[in-house]
Formats: structure tokens, C-alpha cells, sequence
């Protein structure tokens, strides 16, 4: 049983070390180092103890930071698909884009508009969708991985609803298929049609 523990804290800390959004590093890097603690002091490794302790503390203080610091947020729409950011962005992030949108393809097509999320005045997101039908159909919803929470979303669909409303939308749409995105897509209030396409009102 305690060696189980021990291999628990190891496989927590080393998950954690994969991933690229830092408050999810830290918190589940938290939970390992104390499951490190707990090992330790049943082998009297105290060494150990006293270094996942130290752990413990750095990651508790740096998620308490998190915690109380407030972003801030903005829109900035590009002043079309041939803007040289648009095209710098997705070929940046080209890889972890086809991951989430196998099938979306760059170019300046009618009627696309892209809009970037900008976070503490740094492009973190970049929305791109045209309106046809009465919807405003989403065709790139990314957000670089350290910057991944629900925020940007949800600015942006609170902050940008006017606009599209303006343009004659009355629901968002978005196919997609990908396991992840569907839970952030039920996540965020989207229903699944009986099409398999992702609905909500604006």
C-alpha cells in the first residue's frame, strides 16, 4: 500500500510536467507533492518530506495568485483573413489547430471574419466564422494551450453577441467531432442537433 502511494505522487508529478496550462501544472503538481509528503513520513524519508513540503507551498502560493488576479480582455477583429497576424497565428499553431479542426482550411473565403481575444493585451484566441441562414457559423474557435480555460470563451460570446446579432445571426453553429472540443462545447451551452451539429442561441 505504500508503495502504491508513492507511485500515485510520481505519476501526478510527472503528469503534471506534461501539461502546457499552467494552473492546471500547478494544481495537479500540488496534489502529487503532498501525496509525496504523505509517502514520505510512512518511510521516515525525510529528505523527501521536507522538498514536496517546499513544493506543496510554492504551488499553493502561486495558484492563491492566480486566483486574485483579475485579467483583462479584449476584442480586436482583423481587417480581413489576409491580415499578416491572422496568417502568423494559424501558422503558428497550425499543429494544435488540426488536432481541434481537422478540417478547417486558411484562406480569405466570402464572407469569413476573424476576431482575436486578446488577454492582458496578448492575442491568445482567434475566432473565425461567417454568417449565412440566420447563424454565425463557427469555423475556428482556438485558444493557445497555456491560455485554455472557459475567460476567453466567454467574453467572447458575451461581449461579441451584439455584433453578430447585428449581422443577422440568431444561433451559433459548429461541427465537430473531436472528444475534447464536444465537452467544452456542452461546456459552454452548445446542444447537439439531431444533424450532430452544435447549437446555441446568441
Amino acid at each position: 500500500m505504500v508503495e502504491i502511494i508513492g507511485y500515485i505522487g510520481s505519476v501526478l508529478i510527472a503528469a503534471s510536467l506534461m501539461m502546457s496550462n499552467i494552473k492546471r501544472l500547478r494544481i495537479v503538481n500540488l496534489i502529487g507533492a503532498l501525496v509525496f509528503v504523505g509517502y514520505a513520513l510512512m518511510v521516515k524519508a525525510y529528505p523527501i518530506v521536507l522538498v514536496n513540503g517546499f513544493i506543496a507551498v510554492i504551488d499553493a502560493y502561486y495558484l492563491g495568485l492566480m486566483r486574485g488576479r483579475r485579467d483583462y480582455f479584449k476584442l480586436m477583429p482583423a481587417q480581413s483573413m489576409d491580415d499578416r497576424l491572422v496568417k502568423l497565428f494559424l501558422e503558428f499553431h497550425r499543429e494544435d489547430i488540426h488536432r481541434f479542426f481537422p478540417k478547417f482550411l486558411p484562406g480569405a473565403q466570402p464572407g469569413r471574419k476573424a476576431i482575436f481575444i486578446l488577454r492582458n493585451l496578448q492575442p491568445v484566441g482567434l475566432f473565425i466564422y461567417y454568417v449565412s441562414e440566420g447563424a454565425a457559423h463557427i469555423e475556428l474557435d482556438y485558444v493557445a494551450p497555456e491560455y485554455r480555460d472557459f475567460k476567453n470563451a466567454n467574453y467572447f460570446l458575451y461581449t461579441y453577441a451584439d455584433t453578430i446579432r447585428s449581422e443577422g445571426a440568431a444561433r451559433f453553429l459548429v461541427h465537430t467531432q473531436y472528444p475534447a472540443h464536444v465537452a467544452y462545447m456542452e461546456k459552454m451551452g452548445f446542444t447537439r442537433g439531431a444533424d450532430g451539429v452544435y447549437s446555441r442561441d446568441i
